[in-house]
């Protein structure tokens, strides 16, 4: 008798557990179908402001680690963040005449052609180590 009722306790057992376990929510999948969003980006903001300013970031880092790594001067780089710094003094100014966060296509396509020739300026002045090298048409030249 005592088998039997032993027998018959374990059986409730695994039954309420298994019926427990069979009740669980498993509405929610378990992975997101939602990509991970792999650069910060201000809500609200147009795309094209946001590739700007992340690429204005980027430079800057790139002269820091230029000066760092003693590949540029101080003088070029205080010449690339002057170029920079006209770059983003051009992008507010284009925001404020247009009235809005957004940049009109020949805006965009302007600030990032200078941010090209930047760019390129600070690869030809790292890799050669020439401390001649600095942007054209900074500010300060002129």
């Amino acid at each position: 008798m005592k088998k039997v009722l032993s027998l018959t306790s374990a059986l409730l057992f695994v039954g309420v557990a298994g019926i427990a376990l069979s009740q669980t929510d498993n509405s929610a999948p378990a992975t997101s179908t939602t990509p991970a969003v792999t650069t910060p980006k201000v809500k609200g903001e147009h795309p094209m402001l946001n590739e700007i300013r992340a690429r204005i970031e980027a430079q800057n880092e790139r002269i820091g680690e230029g000066v760092k790594e003693k590949k540029l001067t101080k003088d070029q780089a205080k010449a690339f963040h002057e170029k920079i710094k006209s770059v983003r003094e051009e992008l507010q100014k284009d925001l404020k005449t247009n009235g809005k966060k957004e940049l009109a296509d020949d805006q965009f396509q302007q600030l990032k052609q200078e941010l090209d020739d930047n760019s390129a300026a600070i690869k030809g002045a790292k890799t050669a180590g020439d401390s001649n090298a600095a942007p054209a048409a900074t500010p300060a030249a002129q």
